[in-house]
């Protein structure tokens, strides 16, 4: 195994959406390498545990739930959800069997989120218009909806569901194309639609439920709306920090609540926030911006900053897509602490070769010359 230095590229650093723990293991789906990978707990370099997938620009999976000891891969590009079982050491592959999905833009992807309750994952449609409820006991599909079927957009192809939360055992599933979400009947699935028309158009990015509260976080309106799905009662929240950039809008993407404050992530803004519920104010988050400025150090990084955000019990898990690192917030004490996973050597010299055929992969702009070479020549020492 390599030592793990500055020896080590870039490029063999592991990216992902989200990771689940079983047992001693971290487990995800490498978005880049194209396959389901797994580190064991405290080490750095990865294993690969399905067959090496062509390397795309676009990957079949994306998130990954666990159930009982089974991994349950999201599909992205494929119809098929994969499913290992972990004490067989066994890949599945089953068909969701939909006859038209209806994708205009299937390089986005056909589902975007996933929420499991129960034995149940619920796939949340992106650029297909399905949400289907996934029976992960039986492996198999046991209903599929289409709630945008009843609006205006439908026709027009023009649905797009973005991040989901189940409470009280119903679905809450935001449009990111127009001010509305659907409530949907986990057991029946039959669902009604909330418009909200006081907002500018343009859909919502997210939404965090917490008790009969729906904080909703718009693409194009600043404000931030508390909605009260019993009483139908609706706040907004406006009053930004000083120094908030403000000439785009938030776009808040992931939101994760500890001691009645939310930690607000955006899309379109390095700056994180909190909101405190117990105020009613929203701040600058000290420590994580302090980290992220000084990782940057005043370079630009013109993208998303975070893929993904994951809370794990008082800790919060936060991928830096700069740094292609899994930056570890503690709430107790405000430490941070980094963790970068690595593809294993041979995985990365898979990669190389494939895109040096493709004329596509810049060796010199991507320090891969002399693993290049080495490759060629079968050698085997990479000091």
């Amino acid at each position: 195994m390599l030592d793990i230095s500055d020896k080590i590229p870039y490029e063999r650093k592991n990216v992902f959406f989200n990771f689940i723990e079983y047992e001693d293991y971290i487990w995800f789906w490498d978005v880049i390498y194209n396959a389901l990978y797994c580190c064991k707990k405290g080490e750095k370099i990865t294993q690969r545990i399905t067959p090496k997938i062509d390397f795309s620009i676009f990957s079949l999976y994306s998130k990954v739930f666990l159930y009982h000891s089974k991994i349950i891969c999201e599909p992205r590009m494929t119809d098929k959800v994969l499913i290992y079982d972990i004490e067989k050491k066994e890949i599945r592959y089953v068909c969701l069997e939909i006859n038209d999905w209806k994708c205009s833009e299937w390089d986005e992807g056909i589902f975007w989120d996933g929420i499991v309750s129960g034995k149940y994952l619920y796939l949340i449609g992106l650029c297909s218009p399905y949400i289907i409820k996934f029976d992960m006991e039986a492996e198999k599909t046991e209903r599929v909806i289409k709630p945008y079927q009843k609006t205006k957009n439908y026709e027009q192809m023009k649905y797009y569901y973005w991040k989901a939360e189940i409470s009280n055992d119903i679905l809450f599933v935001p449009s990111y194309r127009d001010n509305l979400i659907f409530l949907i009947d986990i057991d029946k699935m039959t669902y009604f639609e909330k418009y909200f028309v006081t907002l500018k158009k343009g859909g919502f990015s997210s939404l965090y439920v917490s008790g009969e509260s729906i904080w909703l976080f718009s693409q194009f309106d600043k404000r931030i709306i508390c909605w009260n799905y019993e009483t139908n009662a609706i706040k907004y929240y406006a009053q930004y920090p000083e120094k908030y950039d403000l000439s785009i809008c938030p776009e808040i993407g992931f939101i994760h609540e500890i001691d009645e404050k939310l930690f607000l992530f955006s899309l379109q803004n390095n700056k994180i926030l909190i909101l405190d519920k117990k105020n009613e104010k929203l701040l600058f988050e000290k420590k994580i911006n302090s980290y992220y400025d000084e990782l940057l150090n005043g370079r630009d990084f013109n993208g998303t900053a975070y893929s993904f955000v994951q809370r794990q019990n008082r800790y919060l898990y936060i991928f830096l897509n700069y740094s292609r690192e899994v930056l570890i917030f503690s709430a107790d004490n405000e430490n941070i602490y980094s963790q970068s996973f690595y593809v294993p050597e041979v995985d990365y010299k898979d990669f190389i070769f494939y895109f040096f055929q493709k004329e596509t992969f810049s060796i010199e702009k991507n320090n891969g010359l002399k693993y290049l070479l080495e490759f060629m020549l079968n050698r085997n020492n990479l000091n």
